[in-house]
Parts: C-alpha cells; sequence; structure tokens
C-alpha cells in the first residue's frame, strides 16, 4: 500500500502540541511534506515536473501557478507561502518559530489538501 501523504500532516497536528522548538520547527516540516507530497502526485498526473533535487519543489509551484486555472494558481500560491515557512523552520536558526505560526501553516496545509480535492474533483466532472 503506497505511503499516505496526508499522513505526515497528522504527525505534524501531535508535534504542535509541544512546546519545544524542535518540534514546533518538525512540526512545519511535516504538515509542508504532507501537503506537498500529495501536491506532487496531482501535478505528475497533468504536468512535466520532472527534475531532481530541490528543483522539484519549484518546478511543481511553478506549474500550478503557470497552468492558466485559478484554482492550481491559488493552490501553487499555497503551496509556495508553506515551502516559505519550511524552509525557515528547516535552515534559519535564527528566526523565532511560535505556536501561532505553527497554526497557521497547519491551517494553510489542510487548506491545500482540501484545495487539491476540490480540483480533482473538477477533473473528473
Amino acid at each position: 500500500m503506497p505511503f499516505e501523504w496526508t499522513d505526515f500532516i497528522s504527525c505534524a497536528e501531535e508535534l504542535s502540541n509541544k512546546s519545544d522548538e524542535a518540534s514546533l520547527r518538525s512540526s512545519i516540516s511535516r504538515a509542508y511534506y504532507g501537503a506537498f507530497g500529495k501536491i506532487k502526485i496531482y501535478c505528475s498526473s497533468k504536468f512535466d515536473i520532472r527534475t531532481i533535487g530541490d528543483s522539484l519543489h519549484q518546478r511543481v509551484i511553478q506549474s500550478l501557478k503557470e497552468s492558466g486555472d485559478s484554482d492550481e494558481f491559488s493552490l501553487g500560491n499555497t503551496l509556495s507561502q508553506l515551502r516559505t515557512s519550511r524552509n525557515d523552520a528547516d535552515y534559519d536558526s535564527h528566526k523565532t518559530i511560535s505556536k501561532p505560526q505553527v497554526t497557521s501553516v497547519l491551517n494553510k496545509s489542510k487548506l491545500a489538501i482540501e484545495s487539491l480535492a476540490d480540483l480533482i474533483k473538477k477533473d473528473y466532472k
């Protein structure tokens, strides 16, 4: 059975209940990857996103933003915001990570998954 990417969002929610900085940073990272993994599968079926490394993340976002569909464009913007938060959490030790920021990222990742579900429904109509 394939991995369910949204399980990372559930993991992120558990981590967000802790107060240490490592858990908060990890929560943001897992929330991003939960949304990214699911969205990447969608984009793989619609766009030519073949690439390797970190550029895959940018390619998925660009594909959505350049698709011409306003809902995909919006999803690309949301994923881009999530990626910025994830990069801050994973790489910038000088940034302060707060509980409200973690809550915002979790909410955006859930919104991204809901938007993706709507896009999939729209594609099958």
